[in-house]
């Protein structure tokens, strides 16, 4: 709630989680004074105020988080090829995507009463994206099944829409009532990076099969705007550039390789055994900041929560077997997908003191200037198993 108090005298508290907490009394409001202790004036001799929170300091935070989706996509193929030795692809990709989030973040005093909760309980982001790939596959030995291929990936072009419904809540100490909803409503575009990819692969007899893939993507690049034109019927065109977000994203994000290898063995005419292995880097910097305090963002104006999460390395590994006579076949496979994020409740920019001016928080609170919050380690590691029944008619 610190970090919020410190929004509302940035950007004068009139949106979203910054305007809730003001309207509703989380915080008091004080009259800032020079070093001798006077009342500090404006232009029109008027004193300056600044807003705190009304609340000692925490002892406890819980945070709460569970959220559902899905990326569809919808290909169109085109493809050729010149002696089956050279082979050409062209796609077009239609995505659709849906997630929907609920999210919980509570404060508890130093008396280990609880302050307040923060409740984004429904989150909403839907929209539509296209992208085009281009490929080659390439053999360059007539006689012999060894190939080589490369795709180039255009950025997936978003068309998005936000919409969080979101509430704060006093603890029973407090009062224990819940201020009304309010709606967080936001249309913005994103562009998602260019992506290379490049593989090798062979088969020996009809015995064994391997192939290596390297894929190289600039999420540094990533872009976030918004329409410039909204019609009657809430479709949009254009785009307009967010200068700060972007430049958020390249201070924090950095561009990922990605290398997938694969092997299959034939063991019988009938029975074959699968091995994959994928290697993912991170696409975040080491050290990350979510400087909202300091973010001259549209965004922000909507933004109704102050967490974040660095996505560590991924490393995915696949076991599976096949079996097939003529008609029938069955596929079994083991999945385990291996990942550690780091997560933050709150960026702590607002403490720093290289600002100038300092925060007001830094002013009241010098023994806090400058602290740091360590991170909660997220374990995003997951297993699954599938089988593949089929029939041929």
């Amino acid at each position: 709630l610190d970090q919020v108090a410190e929004l509302t005298d940035w950007d004068s508290g009139t949106e979203n989680l910054e305007g809730m907490a003001w309207d509703n009394g989380f915080f008091g409001e004080r009259t800032l004074l020079d070093e001798n202790g006077n009342p500090l004036l404006d232009d029109e001799g008027k004193e300056i105020k600044y807003r705190f929170n009304r609340y000692d300091s925490s002892s406890r935070s819980i945070y709460t988080h569970h959220s559902e989706g899905s990326l569809q996509s919808f290909d169109f193929n085109f493809s050729t090829n010149v002696n089956e030795r050279a082979f050409f692809g062209l796609t077009v990709g239609v995505d659709a995507m849906r997630y929907r989030g609920w999210n919980l973040y509570g404060e508890d005093d130093m008396a280990g009463n609880a302050k307040y909760d923060l409740r984004n309980y429904d989150i909403h982001i839907t929209g539509t994206g296209v992208n085009v790939k281009v490929g080659t596959i390439i053999r360059p030995i007539e006689d012999n099944p060894f190939r080589f291929g490369f795709v180039v990936e255009t950025p997936t072009w978003y068309r998005l829409k936000n919409s969080t419904w979101f509430d704060m809540v006093r603890g029973s100490y407090y009062g224990g009532q819940a201020t009304e909803g309010w709606e967080s409503y936001l249309k913005f575009n994103i562009r998602s990076p260019w992506k290379l990819r490049a593989s090798i692969g062979s088969t020996i007899g009809s015995t064994f099969a391997w192939d290596v893939d390297y894929e190289y993507a600039a999420f540094g690049n990533t872009s976030m705007g918004y329409p410039e034109n909204v019609y009657a019927d809430g479709s949009t065109s254009g785009n307009i550039k967010d200068r700060a977000m972007n430049q958020l994203t390249r201070d924090n994000m950095r561009g990922t390789h990605t290398l997938r290898t694969g092997f299959e063995v034939n063991a019988t005419k009938n029975l074959a055994f699968r091995l994959g292995y994928n290697l993912s880097t991170s696409a975040y910097n080491k050290h990350i900041s979510f400087d909202q305090y300091n973010l001259n963002s549209y965004a922000m104006d909507y933004a109704t929560s102050t967490s974040f999460m660095r996505l560590g390395n991924t490393n995915i590994l696949t076991l599976g077997m096949g079996y097939h006579t003529k008609k029938f076949y069955v596929d079994l496979a083991y999945k385990i997908r291996h990942q550690k994020a780091d997560f933050y409740a709150f960026d702590t920019s607002f403490t720093n003191t290289y600002q100038d001016p300092l925060p007001q928080f830094v002013l009241d609170n010098p023994l806090l200037a400058d602290v740091k919050i360590d991170p909660v380690d997220v374990d995003l590691t997951r297993q699954t198993i599938t089988c593949t029944l089929g029939f041929k008619f």
